[in-house]
């Protein structure tokens, strides 16, 4: 092919050579992933179609299909050409396709885009996501719209500059002037990157400061843009947010992207933990092996903490009912208004820090019985043994969930020490569809500074243990249902949080703190 060009517009976002891209349900070729192989501009000689719009060759053919998608791609095409048609038979290796009917796909863990190879369903899913959550070319042209009106107001500043100042000023008109022709030519955003510079008044400036340091080499402006976005510093840095976004006092849901989870996590376990603070150093030991683990299920946690200390877990076992994980997430009593949950994801590790993701859950009562309702059935149980002797060193067993309930305690010990249990539900599929939805989902939550976070949790802290003054009036009383002596109802003064937690205090100095050993990473204990 010649007279390529090296964009064009998609559904959300701009495409180019070597992009996954993900066919709309527009078109004939519904569902299938594939791989922008190049794109001919309407208009030109070599132009092969007679749509107004661009070609974009897409190769829909991948070794990464099953043999259950392959069927579905049969299916489907003999019934559109009335006709049975082998996938052998089909020429999906250079597809021609308007942009408009093709989805990027973008901020997806590489398993998640895996899932799309397997089944239609997935695909259907994510095209759904993007159209229900307005992830289309309206962010990226207000992006634009924001970028030229940056580069318009940073001009008309330095037609007020004398000659000596546009010398001395030479090497900033020259940053901003390339950072805006990039992102508004040829870089090719993905949704992540287009909400994240929405959230700032001057994206341009952003993005032309971290240039500076670069400017030899204009190759490494995609490189550029793409740490920026990582690191997240640009509120930390005072870059002026847009009005709306100007503050954080609304109840909804952020993401922090690209943090230090160690620190973040250590300074909300700082304000919320009373009197398990060693709870928070068993956690920092368990984040250090998960980020070392080459299990990709170890890289989604989910992450609660309060008065009385915390637990971490696995998220796809907390959505296994009667699993460990399960029972530890949603043991949640309406006297625990100081219940903090995040969810976590680890992308790498890197001088003893331990980078990504945390989002929060919101409401924990709310998450608690989200988790009770949406949570899959228990299939069965897998045991991990090792003894000293290592006659049974790393030996593996599965078994039902009944065998595992009627005979726990004669599987926990027969073969050695137990050193990790996995919980298998009764659909691994659903469940694997079920977690890539809570992430695309909790991709949409606006970011927010880890410093108005904790400013946020220090007020909500104050507010939920605050110990009111003492009225010397006829108390009000609730009925205590679970004592009862004599057929008599006992009863009771109703407590404050505030109250409670002194009492609690005076208890929890009488029993034993959890000890590291039962907290290990199977969730050998159901606590």
């Amino acid at each position: 092919m010649n007279e390529q060009i090296e964009t064009a517009q998609g559904i959300n976002g701009r495409l180019q050579s070597g992009d996954v891209v993900l066919s709309n349900a527009d078109t004939d070729y519904a569902y299938l992933v594939g791989v922008v192989i190049g794109i001919i501009p309407a208009g030109s000689p070599s132009h092969d179609t007679e749509n107004e719009t661009d070609d974009v060759y897409v190769d829909f053919t991948s070794p990464d299909y099953s043999s259950e998608r392959i069927r579905e791609i049969e299916d489907h095409f003999s019934k559109l050409y009335g006709k049975s048609v082998t996938y052998d038979e089909l020429s999906l290796d250079d597809v021609i396709m308007p942009p408009d009917s093709l989805l990027r796909i973008t901020d997806m863990d590489p398993r998640d885009i895996s899932y799309m190879y397997q089944s239609r369903l997935y695909g259907k899913s994510y095209c759904e996501y993007v159209t229900l959550s307005g992830h289309n070319n309206i962010g990226y042209d207000e992006l634009e719209k924001r970028l030229n009106q940056n580069l318009t107001d940073f001009d008309a500043k330095m037609m007020n500059y004398s000659q000596r100042e546009l010398i001395e000023n030479a090497w900033e008109i020259t940053s901003m002037h390339d950072a805006h022709d990039y992102l508004t030519s040829f870089y090719s955003f993905n949704k992540g990157e287009i909400d994240y510079l929405l959230l700032f008044q001057n994206p341009l400036e952003i993005i032309s400061d971290a240039w500076k340091e670069h400017q030899d080499d204009l190759s490494g402006m995609a490189s550029v843009i793409s740490k920026t976005v990582e690191d997240n510093n640009a509120i930390e840095g005072g870059y002026p947010l847009t009005p709306e976004l100007g503050h954080y006092n609304d109840t909804g849901k952020h993401r922090f992207m690209n943090v230090d989870i160690l620190d973040f996590l250590g300074k909300i376990a700082e304000k919320v933990i009373i009197y398990y603070p060693n709870d928070w150093n068993i956690d920092k030991d368990i984040l250090r092996d998960y980020a070392l683990s080459e299990n990709p299920e170890d890289k989604r946690l989910v992450w609660h903490v309060c008065s009385f200390g915390t637990h971490i877990r696995a998220e796809h076992d907390v959505f296994i009912k009667d699993s460990g994980a399960f029972t530890c997430m949603t043991d949640y009593r309406q006297n625990e208004p100081d219940m903090f949950g995040y969810t976590i994801e680890i992308t790498g590790a890197l001088k003893g820090s331990i980078r990504g993701n945390v989002y929060e859950v919101g409401n924990y009562a709310e998450y608690a019985k989200y988790i009770r309702d949406t949570a899959f059935p228990l299939n069965s149980v897998s045991l991990t043994y090792f003894d000293d002797l290592e006659i049974s060193k790393e030996k593996t067993i599965t078994v039902s969930r009944r065998e595992y309930d009627d005979d726990r305690h004669r599987l926990m010990s027969e073969s050695g020490n137990v050193i990790s249990l996995r919980w298998h539900p009764a659909n691994e599929v659903e469940l694997s569809e079920l977690l890539r939805q809570e992430h695309l989902k909790r991709m949409s939550y606006p970011i927010e500074s880890t410093k108005a976070h904790i400013d946020k949790l220090t007020a909500k802290l104050a507010e939920v243990r605050s110990v009111p003054e003492r009225v010397e009036e006829k108390p009000a009383y609730e009925v205590d249902t679970k004592t009862q002596t004599s057929g008599k109802t006992q009863i009771k003064p109703k407590m404050s949080i505030g109250d409670r937690l002194l009492a609690a205090k005076e208890k929890v100095n009488t029993q034993t703190p959890r000890k590291a050993s039962d907290r290990q990473r199977g969730n050998l204990s159901i606590d």
